[in-house]
């Protein structure tokens, strides 16, 4: 996988705690330059550390549905609007391979799961994460458990562990920008170049769009005639991934 893919994929992939999500097929503006939509409602961050706490777990509500709703798109737009516009590209190309990637996948997955996922990451970098999965209980968000820490324009955010009591911080912070919150993660904080890595990876994946698509003909094929084994299959995985690069 290349630098800048990693870096996309971490930078969401955090946010699940090693969950792994997808997207649901609908239309979208890739343009670079299209404006960030309003965020949900409850964003709007008013005066006051109780207003904001609200605010901030809006944010968390709505990570939370898109990703039980496997919208990646909604995801997307929880984020820094600095975020958005590479990952709505990337988004945008990945829609249309999404269901041959889902069938490879799966096929892969009979074969040797490791070899399923690397797969995945390397053509669907954009994921669906959900930030509160461990707070939920029968399917349902335990808020109680919830801390927020608003100093100023940032906040952090932790969920309590009712097995020990202790409190364990998320990997993503938040940032009040024109007078909403969005989600950052900390990726985006230890690694100022990302954004600009983001957008270089937004590229190549539009320039190799046709060349993506071929080899996933390829590997379609190669799976379908049982050219693909338990002995090889990481090999071709990794020769997948080389060529993407």
């Amino acid at each position: 996988m290349t630098r800048t893919r990693t870096a996309v994929a971490m930078s969401i992939s955090l946010l699940a705690f090693g969950a792994i999500g997808g997207c649901k097929d609908k239309a979208s503006d890739p343009s670079p330059a299209a404006a960030p939509a309003k965020p949900p409602a409850g964003r709007d961050a008013a005066p006051g550390a109780s207003d904001d706490v609200a605010a901030i777990k809006a944010v968390l509500e709505a990570m939370h549905q898109a990703a039980a709703k496997q919208d990646a798109e909604a995801g997307v737009r929880c984020l820094a609007p600095q975020l958005q516009t590479p990952m709505l590209r990337m988004l945008a190309v990945q829609r249309p391979l999404e269901p041959k990637v889902r069938d490879i996948a799966s096929r892969l997955e009979a074969i040797d799961p490791l070899s399923s996922t690397v797969f995945s990451v390397n053509v669907l970098p954009v994921r669906t994460p959900d930030p509160l999965r461990r707070a939920l209980q029968d399917g349902r968000v335990q808020w109680e458990r919830v801390k927020v820490e608003v100093a100023g324009d940032t906040a952090t955010c932790a969920l309590s562990d009712g097995a020990d009591g202790q409190d364990r911080a998320l990997p993503l912070k938040f940032r009040r920008i024109d007078g909403r919150w969005y989600a950052v993660p900390e990726s985006m904080d230890e690694d100022p170049g990302i954004i600009d890595e983001m957008n270089r990876s937004a590229d190549k994946m539009e320039a190799d769009r046709d060349k993506t698509a071929q080899a996933l003909d390829r590997l379609d094929a190669d799976l379908k005639s049982g050219k693909i084994t338990q002995e090889n299959v990481r090999e071709v995985i990794r020769e997948f991934a080389r060529g993407l690069q």
